[in-house]
């Protein structure tokens, strides 16, 4: 293993004490700090595609064995994070998450069946806004609940349901 490979791996160990992270992620750290060893180290002035695919390729295989990055892993922890709490996000809003972290769709797909329970963290968070928005304006207050249940990732059916099942109780 030269230095540039064992310093990127010493960085990655760090990067990844903060918290889990996706493959995507991952590699994305690599090429920054790639950059940052070809600006700072004047010895080695530019690292080609070829061989900065084969630094990350190389680091991100030895995490995988090491059992340091797990992609469907880190999929249920973030899962698992933004469901519970007291904002939860939709099915939607999670899914998003997952994509820009370079989650595989099947992974997704996976995840979010076996974790997912959008109605009722959608009737927690629509009770607590429609209460807040019928001191407000009451006339109003439906419509800017549907509107921030559908903002927060919620499916739109979802929301309608959430909000008629808790104006009936009321």
């Amino acid at each position: 293993m030269s230095s540039t490979e064992s310093w990127i791996f010493d960085r990655c160990l760090g990067y990844l004490g903060i918290r889990q992270r996706s493959q995507k992620e991952i590699s994305d750290y690599i090429k920054k700090l790639l950059r940052k060893k070809t600006y700072y180290d004047s010895s080695k002035l530019v690292y080609s595609k070829e061989e900065q695919q084969n630094i990350i390729n190389l680091t991100i295989d030895k995490l995988v064995k090491l059992e340091l990055i797990n992609d469907h892993e880190f999929a249920r922890l973030v899962v698992s994070s933004k469901t519970r709490g007291r904002h939860p996000k939709g099915t939607n809003a999670i899914k998003a998450d997952l994509y820009k972290k370079g989650i595989d769709r099947e992974i997704i797909k996976s995840v979010l069946l076996e974790n997912i329970d959008d109605k009722e963290n959608a009737k927690m968070l629509a009770q607590e806004k429609l209460a807040y928005y019928l001191k407000k304006n009451p006339q109003t207050a439906k419509q800017k609940t549907l509107r921030y249940l559908v903002s927060r990732g919620f499916f739109f059916d979802t929301a309608i349901s959430a909000i008629d099942s808790i104006a009936t109780t009321e």
